[in-house]
């Protein structure tokens, strides 16, 4: 891909200015690629938040607006990197190098953290989830699930932070260590529908070869050339479709799909069958080829209906961003016998550091779960992450934290005593009332954040028939008992600070 250096000119004179009114000047501008300049300028612009660090890098080329609609951003790119060297490290039994931790005290925890986004480096050897293998009542299993970057002064762990080393690694140095996993088992993976290859490029350092497969020309030839300017020498690209590839590809350690969730008249489609490829389809073929398969699929998408059309399923992570919901990621093995497994994960920024809040249950865990339930709300009230709710941890959240719910189908929990750790929103209760006091009691409150959890009506009804504007510090929700009383609970947001 060549562009000449007055394109690329043009391109960073105007990153600011309006995309839909330069391209009204096209014919002043006849000396340069005029359309791929657009292109870049509105790349740019729409992924700032998105894919900042490489947003930031010049001369990196960003494709049309469908490829960027779809793309991982690089937060949650980061984090899948994480997840996935964890789920590698699980299946080889192999563990974070401990040749300079001679008290062994690192051998029991996985690196969990990007420090791409940590310029000061601060936070690399404090990022760690605890990990369960040795913690039989699991008490500290969904509680040590945040990022602490307070403590790390000698910074003596800096070659174990995952990364993928886009900015200062030009001799790919870290590529085949990150969090000092040895890669001897991690050899290959192949992203089958590669796409703008963000979760390529975040992916594959984890590997000696990574295969990126892609049936777009244009697609292909934008990935070769930020592989070139990022010096990533160890991604080979295939111009074409996964259905062919897949047939004659030699088994790889570890398979990564984001199937297209648009159909070919450019609708969007959430159902497995209707994304391309089709993974029902062709399920058992991948699972052939390699021992692990992730398949990231919408946040819309029915987890039940999922899992019935692919039962080799073994672990589900619900993905949130900022308290929303941004991935469904499905591990799929034929070769492991477990209950299933899910991660309602919630992730943040927090000045240049990544943050993670994680509940994990079993399948078998949340059957089995016997909550207790009460008609009478507690000093506090509690309302669960967005992750959680989509993953459906309703009964096991409740005994896992000690509290009682509202109702069977009221997914907000009430407790006496402070929960700091609970993985969702707290509030302290100021006044329960009766629909019909409610609108006589909350009079003097001109404003309030109104929300209905298994209630007759939606947020908009109750707010107008309580006379409320949105906005304010007070929170209203309009929600039924245990006893089927449908009562209004006043109150404010608890501010808790977890390290």
């Amino acid at each position: 891909m060549f562009v000449d250096e007055a394109t690329w000119q043009f391109i960073y004179e105007h990153l600011q200015e309006d995309v839909r009114q330069l391209a009204l000047q096209k014919n002043k501008y006849k000396d340069i690629d005029f359309d791929f300049a657009l292109r870049q300028i509105q790349g740019r612009q729409k992924t700032r938040d998105k894919l900042p660090l490489l947003a930031s890098i010049p001369r990196f080329v960003f494709p049309p607006s469908l490829a960027l609609e779809q793309c991982s951003s690089e937060i949650t790119a980061k984090y899948k990197r994480i997840i996935i060297n964890d789920i590698l490290c699980r299946d080889t039994a192999c563990r974070v190098s401990t040749e300079n931790d001679t008290d062994k005290s690192s051998r029991n925890i996985a690196c969990r953290v990007s420090t791409e986004i940590d310029p000061d480096k601060s936070s690399r050897n404090t990022a760690c989830r605890v990990s369960t293998e040795n913690d039989p009542d699991k008490s500290s299993r969904n509680t040590a699930c945040r990022v602490s970057t307070e403590n790390d002064t000698d910074k003596s762990s800096r070659n174990t932070a995952c990364r993928v080393s886009i900015e200062n690694d030009p001799d790919k140095s870290s590529r085949n260590t990150a969090c000092r996993v040895s890669t001897g088992n991690h050899r290959i993976m192949a992203d089958l529908t590669g796409g703008f290859g963000i979760d390529t490029l975040f992916l594959s350092n984890l590997f000696e070869t990574c295969h990126y497969v892609e049936p777009q020309r244009q697609l292909c030839d934008i990935l070769s050339h930020n592989l070139k300017l990022l010096q990533f020498e160890h991604v080979q690209i295939h111009q074409t479709t996964m259905e062919d590839f897949i047939q004659d590809m030699e088994p790889v350690d570890f398979l990564y799909l984001d199937p297209s969730r648009r159909n070919a008249q450019g609708s969007r489609v959430v159902s497995l069958e209707d994304c391309t490829p089709n993974i029902v389809q062709y399920k058992d073929i991948l699972l052939q080829k390699a021992r692990k398969v992730m398949l990231k699929l919408s946040p819309m998408l029915d987890i039940k209906r999922a899992l019935a059309q692919l039962p080799e399923t073994k672990e589900i992570y619900v993905l949130a961003l900022n308290g929303e919901c941004k991935e469904l990621l499905l591990l799929l093995d034929v070769g492991v016998q477990k209950p299933l497994q899910y991660h309602a994960v919630n992730i943040w920024l927090e000045g240049n550091s990544m943050k993670e809040l994680c509940f994990d249950f079993t399948d078998e865990e949340e059957q089995n779960a016997i909550p207790k339930f009460d008609s009478q709300v507690g000093q506090y009230l509690y309302e669960p992450n967005a992750a959680i709710l989509k993953a459906g941890a309703f009964k096991s959240l409740a005994t896992h934290f000690g509290l009682n719910k509202l109702h069977p189908h009221t997914h907000l929990y009430t407790s006496d005593s402070l929960i700091k750790e609970f993985p969702g929103r707290i509030f302290r209760v100021q006044n329960v009332y009766s629909y019909k006091d409610a609108k006589t009691a909350l009079k003097t409150i001109q404003k309030a954040n109104v929300a209905v959890r298994n209630f007759p009506q939606t947020a908009d009804e109750l707010k107008k028939s309580l006379k409320l504007a949105d906005g304010g510090a007070v929170y209203v929700f309009g929600t039924t008992l245990d006893n089927g009383q449908k009562v209004i609970i006043s109150c404010f947001k608890e501010k808790v600070k977890l390290s």
